[in-house]
């Protein structure tokens, strides 16, 4: 009988030893990341990816002028391409996508087509390569018709369409002025603001 009760005193010390040594503390002490590390599930959790627009859009702008220019222009978001805006908040990687803006250009004078181009951010750094690194930071905001007079033209036998970048935070600024004659040669203008 005292051999049994020694078993069983055994048994039970051995038994409550386990158990006591089993606590999880190592695993209290670890913060809600560290065990996230641990079992390399952290990436999933720790990053917040948005696009800007989230769905593909599009706007057609169709303008007759007196001066017998028509302005067809199709901005259409490029899903293709995007410009990136990370940063790091409370643990969380946050990644703004936002997507860059096309414009199809088609320009017609007294029902002829004199222009038709693709604009893009290439388009504008063909000619000015020195606002290549700037225009990667932004895109497209807007893209309008502007047939005020102004100190850059001197005739009303021309078309100006006007370019607008600006990044995401919209402190740089980059414009461009484009304008067709009725032949259908252009020139670029470039205004930094």
């Amino acid at each position: 009988m005292i051999s049994r009760l020694y078993t069983l005193f055994f048994i039970a010390f051995f038994t409550g030893f386990i158990l006591l040594s089993c606590s999880g503390k190592d695993k209290a002490l670890l913060t809600p990341q560290d065990s996230l590390k641990e079992k390399k599930l952290l990436d999933s959790f720790s990053e917040n990816i948005q696009y800007f627009p989230e769905k593909y859009s599009e706007m057609v702008t169709d303008t007759t002028l007196s001066n017998g220019f028509r302005v067809h222009i199709k901005t259409q978001t490029d899903m293709e391409s995007s410009v990136l805006k990370a940063y790091q908040l409370d643990s969380i990687t946050h990644k703004n996508y936002y997507r860059n803006i096309n414009a199809m250009v088609n320009v017609y004078k007294n029902g002829q087509q004199i222009f038709s181009q693709l604009i893009d951010k290439p388009f504008f750094y063909n000619q000015y390569s020195n606002h290549k690194e700037l225009l990667a930071k932004m895109t497209l905001k807007v893209a309008q018709v502007n047939q005020l007079d102004d100190y850059h033209s001197d005739s009303n036998d021309d078309v100006q369409i006007e370019f607008h970048y600006s990044d995401s935070d919209e402190k740089l600024w980059d414009r461009f002025v484009l304008r067709i004659q009725e032949n259908g040669v252009y020139n670029i203008s470039n205004f930094v603001y």
